[in-house]
C-alpha cells in the first residue's frame, strides 16, 4: 500500500529490461542517488521515474502518490502517586483527542477490556497504552511503573484469659517482625503512647492494633474483647460490742445481694462451714469475710477486731465452820487479786454494801 503511517514505507517498483537505466524523482525532483529500479518511498509525495535506454531514449512514468500519515502522541500521566498500598489504586490518562482509541498494556500484554482513555491501575507493574488515531496510525507510550507494597499482617494473641476481675489485666500480643511499629485501639480510640508490640490491658473494651510496615502500609487487627468484672462490696457491720466476757459473743454481719456467697476467715485462715452472711464470734481474733459474686469476682473486708476477755475466778473459803449457833458466825474469805472487785450474794440476792473480800455471815 502506498498510504502507511509515518515509519513505515512501500517500495516502488520500475519495469525492468536489457540496458536500462533509472532516475527517480520525488515531486519532479531528483532523488539523489535513487538510480536503481526500485525505490523504497517513505515520505509523502508523488513519485515518477525516468526510465532510459541504450538510445539514450527517455519515458517518465505515471506518478504514484506516496501518503505517510504522522504518527500521534501517546503519554500517561498519573492522577496521583505510583507507588501505594495493597488495597490502593492509581488512576492512569492517556492523552486525548478526536478520533483516538486505546489500547493498555500491562507488561507489554494487552489488558481485556482496557480501551478507555484512563486506566485504574491496582497491580504492580509497567504499565503502557498504544493511542492509534482515525488514519490507524498508533503511538505507544512511554511506560509508567506501578509499584503496590504487600500490607502487613495484623493479629493480636492474647497471653491469658480476656475476662477476668477488676484489678487484673491480660497482656495482648501483636505478631512481630522487622521494620514494624504498633499502636493500640480501645473502642476505635488510640490509647496515647500504646505503640509497642505487646499491651497490657486493665480496662473492658473493644482492642485492636493498627501494624505499619517499612513501607508505611498498614492493616488492622481482628479485635478482641476485653471484659473486666466489677469486684464486689465486702464489708463487716458488727451487732454489738466486738470487746465483752467469756461466754459472750458478737454476731459479724457481711452485705448482702444478689449472687453473693461467703468465706469467713479469722486470723486469715477460713473457718470451716462459715459461708453465711453473718457468723457469731465467740473467740478473739481479726475477722474478716471474702465476699464472691455470680463472676467469681472476690473482695475481702476490713478487718473487725473481736475480743474476748478472760472470766476470774472466783472462789469461797470459810475462815471457821460453817454451821454454829445463832448469835455466832462465819467469816468467809473471797480469792484476791489486783484489780478484782466483789459483790456478795445471799441466796441469789446482792447483799447490800458487801463489796469487800470477805464477808461475815451470821444467817443462814
Amino acid at each position: 500500500a502506498t498510504t502507511f503511517c509515518q515509519g513505515g514505507s512501500v517500495v516502488l517498483n520500475a519495469n525492468t529490461g536489457t540496458g536500462l537505466t533509472y532516475q527517480w524523482k520525488l515531486n519532479g525532483t531528483n532523488i539523489t542517488g535513487a538510480t536503481s529500479a526500485s525505490y523504497t518511498a517513505n515520505a509523502s509525495g508523488s513519485y515518477t521515474v525516468v526510465v532510459t535506454n541504450t538510445s539514450t531514449c527517455s519515458s517518465t512514468s505515471t506518478a504514484t502518490v506516496v501518503t505517510v500519515n504522522a504518527l500521534l502522541t501517546a503519554t500517561i500521566t498519573p492522577a496521583t502517586a505510583t507507588t501505594f498500598c495493597q488495597g490502593g489504586s492509581v488512576v492512569l490518562n492517556a492523552n486525548t483527542g478526536t478520533g483516538l482509541t486505546y489500547q493498555w498494556k500491562l507488561n507489554g500484554t494487552n489488558i481485556t477490556g482496557a480501551t478507555s482513555s484512563s486506566y485504574t491501575a491496582n497491580a504492580s507493574g509497567s504499565y503502557a497504552v498504544v493511542v492509534t488515531n482515525a488514519s490507524t496510525c498508533s503511538s505507544t507510550s512511554t511506560a509508567v511503573v506501578v509499584t503496590v507494597n504487600a500490607l502487613p499482617t495484623a493479629t493480636i494473641t492474647p497471653a491469658t484469659a480476656t475476662t477476668f476481675c477488676q484489678g487484673s489485666s491480660v497482656v495482648l500480643n501483636a505478631n512481630t517482625g522487622a521494620g514494624l511499629s504498633y499502636q493500640w485501639y480501645n473502642n476505635a480510640s488510640a490509647i496515647s503512647g500504646a505503640t509497642s508490640a505487646s499491651y497490657t490491658a486493665n480496662a473492658s473494651g473493644s482492642y485492636t492494633v493498627v501494624v505499619t510496615n517499612a513501607s508505611t502500609c498498614s492493616s488492622t487487627s481482628t479485635a478482641v474483647v476485653v471484659t473486666v468484672n466489677a469486684l464486689p462490696i465486702a464489708t463487716i457491720t458488727p451487732a454489738t460490742a466486738t470487746t465483752f466476757c467469756q461466754g459472750g459473743s458478737v454476731v459479724l454481719n457481711a452485705n448482702t445481694g444478689t449472687g453473693l456467697s461467703y468465706q469467713w476467715k479469722l486470723n486469715g485462715t477460713n473457718i470451716t462451714g462459715a459461708t453465711s452472711s453473718s457468723y457469731t464470734a465467740n473467740a478473739s481474733g481479726s475477722y474478716t469475710v471474702v465476699v464472691t459474686n455470680a463472676s467469681t469476682c472476690s473482695s475481702t473486708s476490713t478487718a473487725v477486731v473481736v475480743t474476748v476477755n478472760a472470766l476470774p475466778t472466783a472462789t469461797i473459803t470459810p475462815a471457821t465452820a460453817t454451821t454454829f449457833c445463832q448469835g455466832g458466825s462465819v467469816v468467809l474469805n473471797a480469792n484476791t487479786g489486783t484489780g478484782l472487785s466483789y459483790q456478795w450474794k445471799l441466796n441469789g440476792t446482792n447483799i447490800t454494801g458487801a463489796t469487800s473480800a470477805s464477808y461475815t455471815a451470821n444467817a443462814s
